[in-house]
């Protein structure tokens, strides 16, 4: 079944208007390694703002590769994405629940993280297992201890949203000690690992530098962007489109100025 919610014209619009604000807009970034990279590799430097040419932007999207595949680590879970199938989720980053004892709402804990792991492995419809955000773990090292945490009570793949550059050599290092090897891990990916542009259109230093290390790391990159209609983007539903999509692309050409091909 195949749902459209809009015309081919409208997307195209929305594309064009999105190629205008990277070209005439574009991004800001207080990482001086990321900039580099995105002038290294044809953009240019408008009034401390990064723009992207025409060029840089086709050639970036013609560099992303076609139909991939994440895989878990015991490999009985596949993804296959760019093959227009949808999958279920957790929804990531929720810092408080509602006790099943009380039913009180409450910050979420450590324990619930792994109770909730669990349940979502034994669910058939889940096909992604995300994290809660636990509040009784140092928040320094929260993305580590929630790696490590769906890697001790899930087979299936994980989503990880990346704060910084700073965690990433620690939750690196966990992944490669269950996938066995560098090649290992580069080849089923066992999830995908994002970094949030904060809107609008800004990639600061914990997000671009985070996003540089996973493409190193040769593993799944994603991005999620979430700006809030007439506050941090336009209060209409197309404009809010519009830069929610020119958000993902620049972080999807940055992926392929890095490393060409890259998932």
């Amino acid at each position: 079944m195949n749902f459209e919610i809009i015309s081919e014209t409208d997307l195209m619009r929305v594309h064009e208007a999105t190629v205008d604000v990277l070209k005439n807009i574009g991004i800001s970034t207080t990482s001086d390694k990321f900039k580099s990279l995105l002038l290294d590799n044809g953009c240019k430097e408008k009034k401390g703002r990064i723009t992207f040419t025409q060029d840089v932007i086709d050639k970036a999207i013609k560099r992303v590769p076609g139909p991939w595949e994440i895989t878990s680590r015991t490999g009985e879970h596949v993804l296959e994405l760019g093959r227009n199938r949808a999958y279920g989720q957790v929804c990531i980053g929720l810092p408080s629940i509602i006790d099943l004892d009380t039913g009180e709402r409450r910050d979420a804990l450590l324990k619930d993280l792994a109770d909730f792991t669990r349940l979502a492995d034994a669910l058939e419809f889940m096909n992604v297992v995300s994290p809660l955000y636990p509040r009784d773990v140092p928040q320094k090292a929260i993305v580590t201890i929630e790696a490590v945490t769906l890697l001790r009570n899930t087979t299936k793949p994980i989503r990880l949203c990346l704060e910084s550059y700073d965690e990433w050599p620690y939750i690196y290092d966990a992944l490669l000690a269950v996938a066995g090897s560098e090649e290992a891990l580069r080849e089923k990916g066992l999830g995908y690992y994002e970094v949030s542009p904060m809107s609008p259109l800004d990639f600061g230093t914990g997000p671009a530098e985070a996003m540089m290390g996973v493409v190193e790391a040769g593993l799944p990159v994603g991005f999620d962007p979430a700006p809030i209609m007439g506050a941090t983007s336009p209060v209409t539903i197309l404009g809010n489109v519009v830069q929610h999509n020119a958000e993902l692309l620049a972080g999807v050409i940055s992926t392929q100025l890095m490393k060409p091909g890259c998932r």
